[in-house]
């Protein structure tokens, strides 16, 4: 099976950056960054939180008579279930404890798979974390071998 087309992370294999040819460790420290970057991306948009109000249903006010704000739950009892909470609720003197549930209680199966999707998330996440610090190795490497070659 190719690692492009099914299996886990543990299937590509790394080439020792001694091994490629020179014409193509300009490339290879060109992706490198170009994975940099796409990771960044996908931390910036996995890390923040899902705040938002849905236009087709009129949302809650809370306590002080704003309007809540609509998040989601990440815990594994609710995985991915959306409420509403008080806009202050990040602030623990202010908030008046508005909670709602905006979807309702998953089933059974649902939330089975739901958990399970969220441990397969998290396993990639750190399957990524741990082939960005492999990759941070190769460029440095790289880069070491790139000052040996000019001096």
């Amino acid at each position: 099976m190719s690692p492009c087309t099914g299996g886990d992370f543990t299937d590509f294999e790394v080439t020792p950056v001694e091994d490629a040819p020179p014409n193509h460790k300009k490339r290879l420290l060109s992706l490198s960054i170009n994975f940099k970057h796409i990771m960044a991306t996908i931390s910036i948009r996995t890390e923040v939180d899902e705040v938002s109000i849905t236009s087709s249903i009129s949302p809650p006010y809370c306590s002080h008579n704003i309007v809540a704000c609509l998040l989601t739950s990440n815990t594994r009892k609710n995985p991915s279930r959306r409420f509403w909470r008080c806009s202050h609720w990040k602030e623990r003197e202010v908030d008046c404890g508005f909670f709602e549930w905006h979807d309702p209680e998953y089933s059974g199966h649902t939330k089975e798979m739901l958990q399970k999707l969220t441990s397969e998330k998290d396993n990639l996440k750190h399957q990524i974390m741990l082939l960005q610090h492999k990759n941070d190795m190769l460029v440095e490497k790289l880069k070491l071998q790139e000052r040996r070659r000019i001096s």
